[in-house]
C-alpha cells in the first residue's frame, strides 16, 4: 500500500481532519467528508454528549493509522473514523461517569483501529473495493457489553470524590440541601456535591441531603458509594421514598432485577405518583421478561414521564417478536411528537445528507426504512417508531449497502438480504442479544460473500449510478 508522505504541518491537519470527517460520513454510508459535517449537526440536538464522545473516538481511530504514515487511500476511506465513532457512541450510552467514559473511548477506539489493520492490511488493496462494513465496532461492542458489570467497578474507582466544601454560605444543613438540590436540578453536578457534603458537615444525618448527594454521585457513576448514601437515607426517615428509588436503579444497573423490582415497588406504595419509580419498575419488569407487567407499566405513565415512550416502545417490540397481541393507545402520537420535537428536523437532514451523495441507494434504503416503520406503526403502535436499530441500523442501513450500483445483485437479492438482516435483529433480540449494527454486519456480510451479479438489474440502480 502507498504511504503518504508530506511534511507541510496544513496539509497533514488538513488530511488528518478530512479523514476523521469521512469516518463520520461512513455512519451513513456516506463517501464525502463533507457528509461528515452534515451527519455531526444532525446527531448533535439529540445528544451534545454523545455527538463528543462519538468525535473523540473518531479522531483517536483515525489518528493511530495517521501517526503511523499508513495507506492515504485506507485513511480518507473512513473507516478507521466510523469504527471509532461508533466505540464513542456505545460507551457514552453505557456509562455516565465523564472521565471513565472518555478513557474507555480512547482505548477502544484504539482498539478497533488495531483491530481493522488486523483484517485489512494483510489482504492489500482488496478492502479498498469492498464496503465498509463496522466488524471491528462489532468485536469492541461484544467485549465491552460482556464486561460491562466489572467496567462499571473501574469507573466507580476513577470517579474522583468530591471534598467536603468549608461551610461559608448558608448557616444551616436544610439551607445547604436545599441549595444543593437546586443545583443539582439545573445540572451543577459539581457544586451540587459540595453543597450536599456541607450540609452533611453540619447534620450527617440530613435525610434530604443524604439523599440528594445520593443521586449526585449516582449520576456520576458512582453506584457503590450512591448505594450507601440512600441506605443511610432510608435509616434517617423510614417513610421517605426517594432513596428507595435510588436503590432501585442502582439494582438496574447492576443487573438485580428482583432487588430492583422490590424496592421500586416499596417506593411507589409511599408515593404513587413517583414517575420516576414508576419508569424504574417498568424497566425491572421488562429485563425480568414479564413484558405485558411492563406495558402495562408504561402506559400508564404515558403523560407524566418523558421516557415512558421508550419502556412501551421496548415492551412492545419483545411482544410482538414473542407473537403476542398489541393494542395501540391514541396518546402515543401526542407523546410522540412531545419526545421528537423540533429534533424531527435533524432526522430529515441525516436524510437529506444520504440522498445529496447516494440519491438512488439513499432513495431506496429510506424507502425501506419508511416501509418497515409503517408496518412497525401497524403492528406495535406509534411508539414502535423509536425502534430506531430496526428502522435505522438494521433496514436503512442495509438498503443503503445493496442498492449501490457495485454491490446490487437484482432486487429479489435485495429483498433477500434484507430479510436475513431483519431476521438476525428478531431472532437476536428474542435470545437477549444486543450488539449494535449486529444484524446489518451478518446479512452484509452474506449478501456480499455470496450473492453474484446477474444479469437482470434494477434499471435506475444502473441508470444514475455515476452517481452513487
Amino acid at each position: 500500500m502507498d504511504a503518504r508522505c508530506s511534511n507541510s504541518f496544513a496539509a497533514n491537519a488538513r488530511l488528518l481532519v478530512k479523514a476523521v470527517l469521512a469516518g463520520m460520513a461512513e455512519l451513513a454510508l456516506c463517501r464525502d467528508w463533507r457528509a461528515g459535517l452534515l451527519i455531526i449537526a444532525g446527531f448533535l440536538p439529540f445528544s451534545p454528549e454523545a455527538c463528543g464522545m462519538a468525535l473523540l473516538g473518531a479522531s483517536v481511530a483515525t489518528a493511530w493509522p495517521f501517526v503511523r504514515q499508513s495507506d492515504v487511500r485506507l485513511l480518507n476511506s473512513g473507516w478507521y473514523g466510523a469504527n471509532g465513532a461508533l466505540c464513542g457512541f456505545l460507551v457514552e450510552w453505557y456509562f455516565a461517569d465523564p472521565l471513565g467514559a472518555v478513557i474507555l473511548t480512547v482505548l477502544s477506539a484504539w482498539a478497533a483501529a488495531l483491530i481493522l489493520e488486523a483484517i485489512v492490511i494483510p489482504l492489500g488493496d482488496a478492502p479498498l473495493a469492498m464496503a465498509p462494513l463496522t466488524i471491528p465496532f462489532l468485536v469492541m461492542a461484544a467485549l465491552i457489553t460482556v464486561s460491562v458489570r466489572p467496567l462499571y467497578k473501574v469507573m466507580e474507582s476513577l470517579a474522583v470524590s468530591e471534598p467536603a466544601a468549608a461551610v461559608s454560605g448558608p448557616e444551616g444543613a436544610d439551607d445547604w440541601s436545599r441549595l444543593g438540590w437546586g443545583q443539582f436540578q439545573r445540572g451543577e453536578v459539581g457544586p451540587s456535591v459540595r453543597s450536599f457534603n456541607a450540609a452533611l458537615t453540619l447534620d450527617p444525618a440530613h435525610p434530604w441531603a443524604l439523599d440528594g448527594l445520593g443521586w449526585a454521585v449516582y449520576s456520576q457513576g458512582r453506584y457503590g458509594e450512591a448505594e450507601g448514601l440512600f441506605a443511610r437515607a432510608q435509616a434517617a426517615m423510614p417513610g421517605l421514598a426517594d432513596p428507595l428509588t435510588g436503590l432501585g436503579w442502582i439494582g438496574l444497573r447492576q443487573g438485580r432485577f428482583e432487588a430492583a423490582y422490590r424496592h421500586f415497588s416499596e417506593a411507589l406504595a409511599r408515593d404513587g405518583g413517583s414517575a420516576v419509580a414508576g419508569e424504574g419498575l417498568g424497566r425491572a419488569l421488562l429485563a425480568s421478561g414479564r413484558h405485558r407487567d411492563a406495558e402495562m407499566v408504561f402506559l400508564g405513565l404515558l403523560g407524566s414521564s418523558p421516557a415512558a415512550l421508550r419502556g412501551l416502545a421496548d415492551s412492545r417490540r419483545m411482544l410482538l417478536l414473542n407473537g403476542a397481541a398489541l393494542t395501540p393507545d391514541s396518546r402515543e402520537w401526542a407523546e410522540l411528537i412531545r419526545l421528537l420535537g423540533w429534533k424531527v428536523a435533524a432526522l430529515g437532514g441525516l436524510a437529506l445528507t444520504v440522498l445529496i451523495w447516494t440519491p438512488v441507494a439513499g432513495m431506496i434504503g429510506l424507502s425501506l426504512m419508511a416501509l418497515g416503520a409503517m408496518t412497525g406503526v401497524l403492528l406495535a403502535g406509534p411508539s414502535s417508531l423509536l425502534w430506531f436499530d430496526l428502522h435505522l441500523q438494521t433496514v436503512a442501513m442495509t438498503g443503503l449497502l445493496m442498492a449501490r450500483p457495485q454491490h446490487f445483485r437484482g432486487l429479489w437479492s435485495l429483498i433477500a438480504v434484507l430479510g436475513l438482516a431483519v431476521a438476525v435483529w428478531a431472532v437476536s433480540h428474542r435470545l437477549g442479544i444486543w450488539l449494535p449494527l449486529l444484524s446489518f454486519n451478518l446479512a452484509g456480510m452474506a449478501g456480499l460473500l455470496l450473492l453474484r451479479r446477474s444479469g437482470a438489474g434494477l434499471g435506475p440502480i444502473h441508470i444514475f449510478s455515476k452517481f452513487n
